[in-house]
């Protein structure tokens, strides 16, 4: 039978490796792309990125919380504000989906005519990158429709 690793070293930003055991929590520093951990002396790649983020952020309002005319984009999160990550809600009490692009105006319908719209369906969210530098543009079909847009 296999043993299970109980030491694992990864790259931290500055390119230093560290060491951590299985029964921590976190691990401190962040994680480079390379995403190379080591195993007992075993590199492993991973597909993609661990995701360590900042130890301590600011939750903030996003730069709009409602599309005001139906059918016309609103920016939700204006260009370079992400640092940490973030979510756009449609809430529980909306009566229809949400859409959002991290690329392009969202339009009214996923995936949209450039391919990168998103629906959100009611009670749903979706999760915004760390380091997103995109502005993120936001649509529904009808006007006054009200989102919870935070960000870190």
């Amino acid at each position: 039978m296999a043993q299970i690793p109980t030491t694992f070293q990864a790259f931290d930003a500055n390119g230093v490796k560290q060491t951590f055991n299985a029964d921590e929590n976190s691990v401190s520093g962040a994680l480079t792309p390379h995403h190379v951990v080591e195993n007992n002396g075993q590199s492993i790649a991973f597909a993609n990125p661990l995701a360590v983020g900042p130890s301590a952020v600011t939750a903030k309002a996003g730069a709009a919380h409602s599309v005001v005319t139906g059918g016309t984009p609103v920016v939700a999160i204006t260009a370079g504000s992400v640092v940490g990550g973030g979510m756009i809600r449609n809430p529980v009490g909306a009566s229809e989906v949400l859409l959002v692009d991290l690329v392009n105006p969202a339009q009214t319908s996923a995936p949209g005519t450039n391919g990168t719209t998103f629906e959100v369906p009611i009670g749903e969210w979706f999760d915004i990158p760390p380091g997103l530098t995109n502005q993120v543009s936001v649509n529904a079909a009808s006007s006054a429709h009200a989102f919870v847009c935070v960000i870190w």
